[in-house]
């Protein structure tokens, strides 16, 4: 079972590829016998919800001024997940493009490598970290690279990887930033090691928004909320 969940969403501009996103995911897992649900958070009355409902089998929780991780403690993410009991959650910002990621092969790459945590390589205007860009891999026959540190993008989590995401996440500290950095120490304290993680470059997705202006909270807040963040942590 494949849960989507998409933490934020409300500007207009980034509907058509969220919605493209969507339809891809969802038809893909039908030809392959997935059984597949989404989450649509919403932070603005602007999001049609009734729209996404009827045309993407989503459910979806408006919360107004709500930000990015903050809705993964939300009662509607508790509940949809006792309702599907998913093996796998795919974390989509809803700027991301998935259409070129063949999501039944990625769930296969994912139990064949036995990952915990794993992305498409990212293409597109994003520019800030270089290493979520695709490499050229040197041993015959690979489809991606073990990493320490995966961007939240468009990612494919375990269920326990995103219970143990879900356990950090303090919304009155930080609601966007520091996770990622995070989480490989929180799953070793919780799960007792390392998670695996890798990122596959024979697979690409695109970020289409302007990079600057990607996000829905100043820079300067989310710096100041993610120092919070990683002090409480490391006290």
């Amino acid at each position: 079972r494949l849960l989507v969940v998409v933490p934020g969403h409300g500007k207009a501009s980034r509907a058509g590829v969220l919605r493209r996103s969507l339809n891809h995911i969802r038809a893909e897992s039908q030809l392959a016998g997935i059984d597949s649900s989404c989450l649509v958070f919403g932070y603005n009355a602007e999001l049609d919800a009734k729209a996404f409902a009827l045309g993407h089998g989503c459910r979806v929780e408006v919360r107004l001024g709500g930000v990015f991780l903050g809705f993964l403690v939300d009662a509607a993410m508790s509940d949809t997940l006792r309702r599907t009991h998913p093996d796998f959650v795919l974390l989509l910002v809803d700027d991301i493009d998935v259409t070129p990621v063949r999501v039944p092969e990625f769930l296969n790459i994912m139990r064949r490598n036995k990952l915990d945590i794993a992305s498409p390589t990212l293409g597109g205007t994003h520019r800030f970290f270089l290493g979520m860009q695709p490499w050229t891999l040197k041993r015959p026959g690979a489809v991606g690279r073990r990493v320490t540190f995966i961007e939240f993008q468009a990612t494919f989590l375990t269920y326990k990887a995103f219970d143990v995401l879900r356990h950090i996440v303090m919304p009155e500290l930080s609601r966007t930033w520091g996770y990622d950095l995070l989480l490989p120490a929180a799953f070793r304290a919780i799960v007792g090691r390392l998670p695996r993680m890798a990122l596959i470059d024979t697979m690409v997705m695109i970020h289409t928004g302007p990079w600057k202006g990607s996000t829905t909270l100043d820079g300067r807040i989310a710096l100041a909320e993610m120092t919070a963040l990683l002090q409480h942590y490391h006290s």
